[in-house]
């Protein structure tokens, strides 16, 4: 049964539910029709360094950042790492668990799959045929690309870099900083879409394009930002009681997509965010049900 409603984890609910003072999002994303409010004054000038880079013109539909210099120095540096996942296994017991080591399977390093991926005639054409000269490429949009293959570029480069140096760390997370900024905003878009999906029932490739979904984009960047200032510069730098609002109203825009209607999906969206934020930040969540919603609340 969900908990009742504790007064201090009655807080940041939607507007519709309960008298909460927000802060509207920046004026260019107002008029590219982001439904984005921030928690204070505060929380806006905190995540600003961030959100800038897709305020504005690059907010609806949102185009992420090409690569940075240390991306691209970082990419060619792991170029020669052979990518591996961690394999599971099922116990007798019916519980699902990782095995403690890698088992043998087959795969290529970084730099064969750019290769193969973007230069043997799949969906992307590029000019260029050397890993370098590729990745570099992305430090500005790459005329050989459209705008959505760019976007998916970008996402699958920094996806593999965070294979490559989890494969060198036995399989197991980085420290939060070593994976970048826009790495790990791609991963909890990743949490979204698959909640999406598992709630619509849908069983073919699902690319979202509505104001909604562009919105929980906003809210995963205004979130992350927060946690990563946090990993970056020390437990003090900022307020937990930030960290936790926003972290609700990402959850609330993600329930905004499809809502929460069972503890089992909300015991799988639980333990991803955990999955994520476990090596920067601990985080107690509980559900709370107002009329006939539910809704995740950060608890402490």
């Amino acid at each position: 049964m969900p908990a009742p409603v504790p007064e201090h984890v009655l807080r940041s609910f939607p507007k519709d539910l309960e008298t909460v003072e927000y802060n509207p999002a920046p004026d260019a994303c107002a008029k590219s029709g982001i439904d984005l409010f921030f928690c204070s004054p505060e929380h806006q000038k905190l995540v600003w360094k961030h959100h800038k880079q897709v305020c504005g013109p690059n907010a609806q539909p949102l185009r992420y950042p090409m690569l940075s210099d240390d991306e691209i120095a970082d990419l060619l540096a792991h170029a020669d790492v052979r990518l591996v996942t961690m394999s599971m296994v099922k116990k007798d017991s019916g519980e699902t668990k990782a095995v403690d080591s890698l088992l043998a399977q087959p795969s290529h390093t970084l730099a064969a799959g750019i290769e193969a991926t973007w230069t043997e005639g799949m969906s992307f054409k590029a000019r260029t045929t050397r890993t370098q000269d590729f990745v570099q490429a992305f430090k500005s949009p790459p005329d050989f690309l459209s705008a959505q293959q760019q976007q998916a570029a970008v996402q699958l480069l920094r996806g593999s870099l965070k294979t490559a140096k989890e494969t060198l760390n036995g399989g197991f997370e980085v420290p939060f900083t070593q994976l970048t900024f826009w790495t790990h905003v791609d991963r909890f878009n990743d949490i979204a879409l698959q909640h999406w999906i598992r709630m619509s029932g849908i069983k073919v490739a699902f690319d979202p394009k509505t104001p909604e979904w562009w919105s929980c984009c906003h809210h995963a960047i205004a979130f992350l930002s927060l946690v990563w200032q946090r990993a970056e510069k020390g437990v003090n730098a900022v307020p937990v009681e930030l960290i936790h609002r926003s972290c609700e109203a990402y959850l609330d825009s993600i329930a905004a997509l499809s809502p929460f209607v069972d503890e089992e999906e909300i015991s799988k969206v639980i333990g991803d965010f955990l999955a994520e934020l476990r090596v920067v930040l601990l985080i107690q969540f509980i559900t709370v049900v107002v009329g006939a919603k539910h809704f995740i609340r950060c608890q402490g």
